[in-house]
């Protein structure tokens, strides 16, 4: 990583080099001082044994390089200060000393120790270290120095038998055409683990105990809507048990609006019915009754049996009403016969999600009829009704449970 700093800049001729002159002659001579081998160095030791560590460090350039040491903590992309993690292995760790310099096209080794404790727990434990040099050379142009800076991260696990692997997949979450992932290290040991999913590419990825990883997806192949994905867990030893967890993929908003506005136009315009049991009980209704409908764009028809008790007589009947659909309201015009009694209805309705909210007019005894229902689950519904006189002055009510048959 080059990082250009105030230290980094020369005077010529008693002005400072302009910071975008020094970035285009620096530029090309990023990484002039290189850590050989792999930045990931994991061990595998027993409590109480002392580990010799070599770092090999190159000195790339022609100028002599000052390179300076220090301890982190470091995980996934993420640093503290050293000995700040309840897993850090920074205090096992010895320094040979916090600064040196290499003459430039020279090449060292830096010898570190690690003291593992005797009382130590099963587990992985892990720190950093930080190696940061600044190379200063003479520029193609007479007069003008050159300073280069670079950190290179070396980190360190210690693995000490007998420990735990496991993780589990946290809760997706759905960023445009991407779905992150996270992955919790719920076990105490650091381990490489395979991430197989329904539908999406293999992945693998270190997990660190007690620290949270993401993956990301892309999830522009999946159709629009909810889906359900298995993944499974492999550490090349055994497999971790497979979760099943849930997303919903939604397009862009304008693409989305379009969908519903089309899914919404297909619904109106698919003939639907169903019918319903329904189960009354009240001052104005007791019994059973079977009910049905269908609708066609704006256009709603149903009927079904019915039974109504009028001065403490139960008549038995049928009922058919029309209605016309404008949005969350919708106009109901019906009639109803039970023996000798006929009854004309004329309601007006508003649903908002699942609530529902009827007030209805039937002319012939001046009656005024409230109703409050609500879709508790699919299409299973209870209501509340009650119903006023004008000319009798009664206060009736009724409660009704509707369940789907078909």
């Amino acid at each position: 990583m080059l990082r250009l700093t105030k230290a980094t800049r020369k005077i010529v001729g008693g002005r400072l080099i302009p910071p975008l002159l020094f970035f285009l002659l620096t530029l090309s001579a990023q990484g002039q001082v290189a850590v050989r081998g792999d930045l990931f160095r994991e061990i595998l030791a027993k409590s109480g044994t002392t580990i010799n560590l070599n770092l090999g460090v190159a000195n790339q350039s022609d100028g002599e390089a000052t390179i300076v040491l220090a301890k982190l903590d470091y995980t996934a992309g993420k640093s503290a200060p050293a000995g700040s993690s309840p897993r850090s292995l920074a205090s096992w760790i010895t320094l040979p000393a916090e600064r040196m310099t290499l003459a430039g096209k020279a090449q060292s080794e830096i010898l570190l120790k690690l003291i593992v404790p005797e009382t130590i727990k099963p587990g992985s434990y892990w720190s950093a270290i930080t190696i940061s040099s600044m190379v200063t050379e003479p520029a193609p142009e007479k007069g003008i120095r050159v300073g280069i800076r670079t950190l290179v991260i070396v980190q360190i696990c210690v693995t000490i038998p007998g420990g735990v692997r496991d993780a589990r997949v946290g809760e997706p979450e759905v960023k445009g055409m991407k779905m992150i992932v996270p992955l919790i290290g719920t076990g105490n040991e650091c381990f490489v683990v395979k991430i197989t999913a329904t539908g999406l590419p293999e992945q693998s990825i270190r997990v660190f105990p007690g620290v949270t990883r993401t993956l990301e997806y892309s999830i522009e192949e999946f159709p629009d809507g909810e889906h359900e994905l298995r993944f499974l867990l492999d550490d090349g030893a055994h497999f971790i048990l497979p979760t099943w967890k849930r997303f919903v993929k939604v397009p862009p908003p304008p693409v989305a609006l379009a969908a519903f506005k089309a899914e919404e136009r297909r619904r109106r315009q698919t003939l639907r019915g169903n019918i319903y049991a329904v189960l009354s009980y009240g001052t104005i209704q007791k019994g059973f009754s079977i009910q049905g409908s269908a609708s066609y764009r704006f256009l709603k028809l149903s009927s079904g049996t019915d039974q109504m008790i009028y001065r403490d007589s139960v008549y038995q009947g049928y009922s058919t009403k029309a209605g016309i659909n404008f949005g969350p309201v919708t106009v109901t015009a019906g009639r109803s016969w039970y023996g000798p009694i006929t009854l004309t209805t004329a309601s007006i309705a508003l649903s908002v999600r699942r609530l529902n909210l009827q007030v209805a007019y039937t002319p012939e005894y001046k009656l005024i009829t409230t109703q409050a229902g609500w879709r508790i689950w699919k299409n299973i519904s209870v209501s509340v009704w009650g119903t006023a006189g004008f000319e009798t002055g009664r206060r009736d009510w009724r409660a009704s449970l509707q369940i789907p048959i078909i």
